[in-house]
């Protein structure tokens, strides 16, 4: 309705206040957010979220934020407590996890594919260690149980 979609964007519009309030308070409770305020690293961030599936390195996103190597690898692991390249397979598994959920006719190895893995078993290893889970049964657990049909009534 008229009224969900309105209040839908008026909390939109206030995380939006809330997180422009706090990246430009002097506060040290949340450095990422600060440091997404740093043009270098969001140009690396959003190369990452543009593509995630292309070849990203510490060293291919250290030159599209203009940095040397060490110096954008160390002020990633400052800004955000993690490295570049567990951004990257953060991105890759969320990408996996939403294709698992949504498109059951995609097999295991395409999902691996489409997000960036040559290999199905290093795909499958690594969504078990950040789901808990191995793909098949992450996407048995987001099916919805079959819609039942109304019974009709006997005629006769």
């Amino acid at each position: 309705s008229g009224s969900e979609a309105l209040m839908g964007a008026m909390m939109t519009q206030c995380l939006v206040h809330v997180f422009r309030h706090l990246a430009h308070a002097r506060d040290d409770r949340l450095p990422w957010l600060a440091a997404l305020g740093d043009p270098r690293l969001a140009r690396a961030i959003q190369s990452v979220l543009d593509a995630p599936t292309a070849r990203h390195t510490v060293d291919s996103m250290a030159g599209i934020a203009s940095m040397s190597r060490s110096a954008f690898a160390r002020r990633f692991k400052e800004a955000f407590g993690n490295s570049p390249m567990n951004l990257v397979r953060l991105v890759r598994m969320h990408l996996a996890a939403d294709l698992l959920a949504r498109d059951e006719t995609l097999s295991i190895d395409a999902v691996a594919g489409l997000v960036g893995f040559s290999s199905r078993s290093h795909f499958s290893q690594t969504f078990k260690n950040h789901y808990d889970r191995s793909p098949s049964a992450y996407r048995a657990s987001k099916r919805r149980p079959a819609e039942v049909a109304p019974l009709s009534k006997a005629t006769g």
